[in-house]
């Protein structure tokens, strides 16, 4: 992206290697005087290696004679034109660090040559021992090893780093290996990292210009800050290339820097990576290593770092904790941007936090990025970690948002583990509960299979979770807590998504979300069987908690519950009180300070969405469903990185391009995929040949999508689900009037919530010792002033509310189970509704008591039982009956074939027909299907 600076010169040319073809460049001129540049070069025969204004890089041999000046004559000349010269060879056979017997000495200078001579243009800096001025308009060149080697004794030099400025610029012109300098360096331990201690980081640009950098050997198992580069402070590495490297550290391990560091108390420190790719690397660290990136291996607390249009390809990133493809870890209070990276490289995480791009990070945005490697998490956890977090894209993160990315590798963990993020956990064990901090997915997709013990899902393993218009095709696998885009979720808000993966668990699995405590599923498809051996199974939810909507849902696979709760569309919903520490999960929002001003793609509701004068009600939702407000976000955050300060308007411009470019291509790519999906959703129904149903109903909900992506569409839907759900509470009456509230805004987020409790540092004190965190997720916190709210824990009512939905495939399980709900608690209601096959239990296996289970339509005949609790104005085909018959039983009603296709018979019950009706019949099927959902209004 980063123009070359020296504008005479085009970039690497095809043929890395110099050129020996006879005549290239060829001309009558052939001295060349230089100054302290030369005195290094040994006198007599030499190999200089040089390159023309297009980029070629060829070779002339030469004689060296040194006096007060050096004086090189070629054994060839060269025609006019400018070169640089980029570093001499000689042979040396006693030089035992060099496979080839050579040793070189950098060079670096520009020569014009005219019918005047050959003249040197560029300033020689004999401490750097480079030419340039370190200027953007004239950087210091560096074209050999020794260069390389010139700059870190220069950086790591105390007093010198003191007087180098910030922003000092470096230009990379050839490629470079450095397998021999590392072993000279040292011979046991490899490469020193330039800027290798944090008081003496590197402080300025260095451009790699497209250029390589092979064979870095680095070996320092009980050292931090390892890579190339060591620490960062306010530094920018652009448009390096690193091949065959391989680098071993302790902690903040990356091929190309350690870390990015802070510098005092008031001192936000910022890093940029971008446009850099490393192959055939390999990072790694021992069992108790941590912060290890496949780029950059850790960011400090308060520090901000930038990778963009980066890429790992076939390399392997292992360690401890915090492990990424391309980033490791960060420390709380941090923040990290990463847009258009991909990796290919494969990650291990043996202890906790592992991410094919990002391992773990505090507030993190992540946009068009993609893994297509294996990501292997922990298999156990230990006394100091729980084995938490391990994603396709993210291990384990505090605040985050991440836009328009996918995972195409296999990813496998223990606890936390997700297609694309794998936890945000700060708090939790099986006897206390769980505390979450907020991820949010937008058009992302998963195609890797994701297996764990617990909480395991296709997108999300656990978190505070939002989504839309992700969808997954891998299967997932875990001992307990399974969906197939999320596992557990504190809060679920999920929306416009899709499932098409096999979801297997002992218990609690489903299509979609395995667990949530409460939340919003909205406009979900379900295309992949659930299968459980004790139960909680649901095509859309396993188990789920009051203050719950499921409305425009659908299932199109088989749900086998075992011995327990099952259902089309819900395995067991409400709050029956009986749910253990497992079960209840705090919802936990985070500070203001990290979340840089970001709009839009939070969890929650506006100011003023409940009325403190009626009974607390928690509303949710995503806010802004289109990509550009995500985007707008980062540009925002790309001003924090001093981008603009230092390089030109139009590289920054360059930047965000790009970053749009790839999350509108990611976002195309995932829609195609959720239409993909829905494509395989057709219905099973043995009484009806229902050949149209599936494309019916596809066109409903694509104009449905359609409509709620419209502007302002989101917060109209949102607010009637939130309304739906309030006057539900009202209907119930058990609204109290709550003496305390809390009604916290930060960042975006606003929960209401009776009985609270305010966390005030227990669960991280923000001290310096706290650098990371063993479970693989970094609190954003403040300690003490509106850091963590808790909810949750005490219900009061069941606000749940289920309608719209259908399901198109057997449900099985040896306990209650039923085509829509295992089992429905107190309070709750599901109505308008459809399923196309017949199953025991009906709509409802399990009723609890001031249930409504009314206009819902079955395929299937009523069996003649009645659960518990009362069913208002279902409708059912009955083959037994002759055409025109209908037939009550209480307040159900059993209709012949020939009438499931006559809108009179369900308009004299009240069902809504027309345009804006819930029901739509078509001439091309036999039986009503959903229409406009009812939260469009």
């Amino acid at each position: 992206m980063l123009a070359a600076v020296a504008p005479c010169f085009q970039g690497c040319s095809n043929n890395d290697d110099p050129q020996q073809i006879e005549g290239l460049f060829l001309g009558p001129y052939d001295e060349i005087v230089l100054g302290e540049e030369g005195k290094a070069l040994p006198q007599g025969r030499i190999l200089i290696a040089i390159k023309a204004e297009d980029g070629t890089v060829f070779e002339r041999e030469a004689h060296h004679n040194r006096d007060a000046l050096s004086y090189v004559r070629l054994s060839e000349g060269l025609r006019a034109g400018t070169y640089r010269l980029l570093y001499a060879t000689v042979d040396s056979p006693s030089h035992t660090n060099d496979e080839t017997g050579r040793e070189e000495y950098g060079l670096g200078s520009r020569i014009h040559v005219t019918d005047s001579g050959i003249a040197v243009i560029d300033t020689y800096n004999p401490r750097l021992g480079c030419v340039g001025l370190g200027s953007k308009d004239d950087p210091f060149v560096i074209t050999s090893s020794s260069h390389i080697f010139q700059m870190m004794m220069a950086v790591n030099d105390y007093d010198y780093n003191r007087l180098m400025p910030e922003g000092t610029y470096f230009s990379q012109e050839c490629d470079i290996d450095m397998k021999s300098m590392s072993r000279s360096c040292d011979a046991e331990y490899g490469w020193m990292p330039i800027g290798a201690n944090t008081n003496t980081p590197f402080r300025g640009v260095y451009l790699g210009n497209g250029y390589k950098i092979k064979n870095l050997i680095i070996k320092r198992p009980h050292t931090a800050g390892v890579g190339l580069f060591g620490f960062l402070h306010n530094a920018v590495i652009d448009g390096l290339k690193m091949e065959k490297c391989s680098v071993e550290g302790q902690f903040a391990v990356g091929t190309l820097a350690g870390a990015v560091i802070t510098a005092g108390d008031n001192d936000r420190g910022t890093g940029t990576i971008t446009n850099c790719i490393i192959t055939d690397c390999t990072v790694s660290g021992n069992e108790s290593s941590a912060m290890l990136g496949g780029l950059l291996g850790a960011v400090d607390m308060h520090s901000k770092a930038l990778l963009g249009d980066c890429s790992a390809q076939n390399g392997s990133v292992s360690g401890g904790m915090n492990v990424g493809g391309i980033f490791g870890g960060a420390g709380i209070y941090s923040s990290v941007l990463v847009t258009g990276c991909d990796n290919s490289s494969s990650v291990k995480g043996i202890v906790a936090g592992a991410g094919g791009i990002v391992g773990t990070a505090d507030t993190l945005q992540v946009v068009g990025s993609r893994n297509y490697a294996r990501i292997e998490g922990p298999t156990s956890s230990n006394s100091q970690s729980s084995g938490t977090g391990t994603g396709g894209i993210v291990g384990g993160s505090g605040f985050s948002w991440i836009t328009g990315c996918s995972n195409e590798g296999d990813v496998s963990g223990f606890e936390g583990v997700g297609g694309i993020i794998g936890s945000t956990r700060i708090k939790g064990s099986q006897t206390d509960s769980y505390y979450y901090n907020q991820s949010v997915l937008r058009y992302c997709y998963n195609k890797g299979a994701v297996s764990g013990t617990r909480f395991v899902g296709g997108a999300i393993g656990e978190s505070q979770a939002g989504a839309f218009g992700v969808s997954n095709s891998g299967s997932v696998n875990a001992s307990d807590y399974a969906g197939g885009i999320c596992g557990t979720a504190s809060v679920a808000v999920i929306h416009n998504s899709a499932n098409s993966g096999t979801v297997n668990a002992s218990s609690h699995a489903a299509g979609i979300c395995g667990k949530a405590t409460w939340g919003s599923f909205a406009i979900n498809q379900n295309a992949g069987a659930v299968v459980t051996s004790s139960g909680w199974a649901g095509g859309i939810a396993g188990l789920a908690g009051n203050n719950t909507v499921i409305t425009y849902c659908s299932n199109f696979a088989p749900i086998d519950g075992g011995s327990g709760y099952a259902g089309g569309i819900v395995g067991d919903i409400g709050e029956p009180r009986e749910w253990t520490g497992w079960d209840i999960a705090e919802c936990v929002v985070g500070s203001l300070e990290c979340v840089m001003g970001l709009a839009g793609p939070c969890l929650a509701v506006a100011e003023g969405a409940v009325e403190m004068a009626h009974a607390v009600e928690i509303a949710i939702k995503i806010v802004e469903t289109g990509i550009e407000v995500a985007l707008q976000g980062c540009d925002y955050t790309l001003l924090g990185f001093g981008i603009h300060e230092m390089l030109n308007p139009e590289i920054e411009a360059e930047l965000q391009a790009d970053m749009r470019a790839d999350a509108e291509a990611a976002t195309a790519d995932s829609e195609a995929m959720l239409a993909e999906i829905r494509n395989k959703c057709n219905p099973n129904s043995p009484q009806f040949a229902l050949s149209n149903f599936g494309n019916l109903y596809r066109g409903q909900l694509e104009n449905h999508v359609t409509w709620y992506k419209g502007e302002g569409n989101d917060e109209i839907f949102n607010e009637n689900i939130n309304e739906k759900r309030e006057a539900r509470a009202e209907q119930l009456e058990k609204i109290a009037h709550i003496k305390e509230i809390v009604h916290t805004t930060i960042a975006g987020v606003c929960v209401a919530v009776g009985t609270v409790t305010l966390i005030a540092g227990e669960i991280a004190t923000g001290g310096a010792a706290t650098a990371i965190l063993a479970a693989g997720a970094v609190a954003s916190i403040v300690g003490g002033v509106n850091a963590v709210v808790k909810c949750c824990t005490e219900f009061e009512k069941n606000a749940v509310i289920i309608s719209q939905c259908v399901n198109a495939e057997t449900v099985r399980s040896g306990g209650r189970h039923s085509s829509i709900a295992g089992r429905i608690c107190d309070g709750c209601m599901i109505y308008d509704c459809l399923t196309t096959i017949g199953t025991n239990g009906e709509f409802a296996g399990d009723i609890g008591n001031h249930c409504e289970v009314s206009h819902n339509i079955s395929l299937a005949p009523h069996d003649g039982s009645k659960p518990d609790g009362a069913l208002n104005r279902c409708v059912y085909a009955d083959s037994s009956l002759g055409n025109g018959v209908t037939k009550w039983n209480d307040d159900i009603l059993s209709v012949s074939y020939d009438m499931m296709s006559k809108e009179s018979t369900f308009t004299a019950l009240g069902f809504s027909f027309g345009n804006n009706g819930r029901w739509i019949l078509s001439s091309q099927e036999k039986c009503p299907y959903p229409n406009v959902s009812e939260m469009r209004k």
